[in-house]
């Protein structure tokens, strides 16, 4: 009996020797056991069930640079005093350099009991991953199915599998909305489209999107009918469709403002504008897809927006093509497809699309740039050298109630006129005072390598030249005839001096006159443009006119010298 309890009281103190030992270990963990090229990693050492230690983390450093560690040396050596305060959870910091597996562990590791003793312990390690984004992205998953579609209370036709696509239900008209449930196949994919959908009266058509690990999409189709009371059915292009009765079914555009319509005696939703003076509404083909359409006089027109940064710009059908852009094709502008017209290939980025500005409902051609996406309003330039313009000047010097008529024509540069212009040329150069003129209106005809402002520039020199020479010429003739006249006039009459008097007044009013001339030939000059028909019949009716004055003072002035 006494050998049993000998042997018991052993065994109470081998139990309780053991209970008094320590349980030491130095445990490794990581927050991510594959790391992307380039990035990094963090391994935390945890120390538990000692006095004191001392190690070092022993790693890969081709695959590996330690750049940060919380300890006091902030190397990869870690050795602590009597106490575990600080210590007892150390982090290091590690980059990962290149592709490959690489085990962080621990290296001349001991730990200490309270007497300072070393004492046994367990040393933990952690294996890591490295990999390129390539890689890691190579090992996705492409598993983009569904293993179950239901609509909640609802059989769906056909029924569910994964390799179908498109399903159909119809449902009463007083259900607003369903709940649809989608079953992802793999836990790392994402499903869009599912949950609890309004229904709309009519077609709706719901897309459920998987998307896979890797990114590739697969989009399953519910179409679902709600039946519509006494639904409103309109035809456009041969197609039906029917007309949308709930406001919030549809979308506001641009510049547009609610409102309401009659069709078939119900009110509708629409949308107007008193810029683009459109009315528009809401119509759903069989499928469920909702448009806007231009509602005028019973009629239904295809309605798009086209927004640019600032820029609305409204797709309409052109009522004439622009010379030179006549290759027809489609473009898509936020995937809406419209007629657009190039000039050539060499252009084949820019081209010609017929609108409305939506912001002023200004309708024009624009260009647009295929490749930078953007509208540019398109002006028709002129062709200068296909115009056909004659630069006609008038002017009609005065002297002593005699008017000189002064026509300088500046030809065209269209040689499909020169028949014309000869003959109206040959015409205003019969009634030019002199030989001498005609010569140099035909020099300034022959300087065809001038342009269009020089050739008026010299004219303009001319034609004052021409009215300063005459002046001079009239005013001699006015002085010769005041001499002539003063010695004829009895000094009791009129004295020498009123005569000078007179004749300074006179010479003043001829230089008003030859100023006020002057600019009535700039005027002239930079508005009068005329086609040859109006030139001739001008000319014409300026010689009638001419020919009759100079007619009448003629016949004055042999009626004045039978008088004397």
């Amino acid at each position: 009996m006494k050998k049993i309890k000998y042997i018991v009281y052993t065994m109470m103190l081998f139990v309780a020797g053991i209970g008094v030992s320590y349980a030491a270990s130095l445990g490794v963990s990581a927050n991510k056991k594959i790391v992307t090229v380039g990035s990094t990693v963090t391994v935390t050492v945890n120390a538990s069930g000692a006095a004191g230690w001392e190690y070092c983390v022993a790693y890969d450093s081709s695959m590996f640079t330690l750049t940060k560690a919380t300890s006091d040396t902030g190397g990869a050596c870690v050795r602590t005093g009597s106490t575990l305060t600080g210590y007892s959870s150390v982090t290091f910091t590690f980059k990962a350099n290149k592709s490959g597996t690489s085990t962080v562990s621990l290296r001349s590791a001991v730990m200490y009991g309270d007497d300072g003793n070393e004492i046994s312990s367990s040393k933990g390690s952690v294996t890591l991953l490295a990999k390129t984004q390539a890689e890691i992205e190579a090992s996705y998953s492409t598993n983009a199915d569904l293993k179950d579609l239901v609509v909640e209370g609802y059989e769906i036709n056909p029924s569910f599998s994964k390799n179908e696509l498109e399903y159909n239900l119809e449902v009463e008209n007083d259900v607003e909305k369903v709940n649809i449930i989608a079953t992802k196949d793999d836990s790392r994919s994402s499903v869009k489209g599912a949950g609890e959908i309004v229904l709309s009266e009519g077609m709706n058509k719901i897309e459920v999107v998987v998307t896979a690990q890797k990114g590739n999409k697969k989009t399953y189709i519910l179409n679902i009918n709600r039946k519509e009371l006494n639904p409103i059915t309109v035809k456009v292009d041969g197609k039906e469709y029917n007309v949308v009765r709930k406001v919030e079914n549809l979308e506001v555009p641009t510049y547009y403002s609610s409102t309401t319509i009659k069709i078939e005696d119900e009110d509708i939703p629409a949308f107007e504008s008193e810029i683009t003076g459109f009315t528009l509404v809401g119509l759903k083909d069989e499928e469920g897809n909702i448009k806007l359409y231009r509602y005028e006089n019973g009629e239904y027109t295809l309605y798009n927006q086209i927004a640019k940064d600032s820029f609305v710009f409204i797709p309409l059908k052109y009522d004439e093509l622009i010379s030179g852009y006549e290759n027809k094709r489609s473009i898509k502008i936020n995937d809406i497809e419209i007629e657009a017209y190039s000039n050539s290939e060499e252009e084949k980025d820019i081209v010609l699309v017929y609108g409305m500005n939506a912001s002023s409902g200004d309708k024009n051609w624009y260009k647009y740039d295929t490749k930078e996406g953007t509208f540019q309003r398109y002006v028709k330039e002129e062709i200068k050298q296909s115009e056909e313009y004659f630069y006609l000047t008038i002017a009609f010097a005065s002297g002593l109630g005699l008017s000189i008529l002064i026509i300088i024509i500046l030809l065209a540069m269209n040689s499909s006129k020169d028949k014309k212009n000869k003959k109206l040329i040959e015409l205003v150069e019969s009634k030019m005072p002199s030989s001498d003129r005609r010569n140099e209106i035909q020099e300034v005809k022959e300087e065809t390598n001038l342009s269009d402002t020089e050739k008026m520039e010299k004219l303009n020199n001319q034609f004052l030249d021409f009215i300063d020479q005459n002046a001079v010429e009239e005013r001699k003739d006015k002085i010769t005839e005041l001499d002539s006249h003063e010695n004829t006039i009895d000094e009791s009459e009129l004295s020498k001096r009123e005569l000078r008097k007179l004749e300074k007044e006179r010479k003043k009013q001829e230089e008003d006159e030859l100023k006020a001339m002057q600019a009535d030939f700039l005027e002239t000059r930079e508005n009068t443009i005329f086609s040859d028909t109006d030139i001739l019949e001008e000319v014409k009716e300026n010689m009638s006119e001419e020919v009759e004055e100079n007619s009448g003072k003629k016949s004055k002035k042999k009626k004045k010298k039978k008088k004397k």
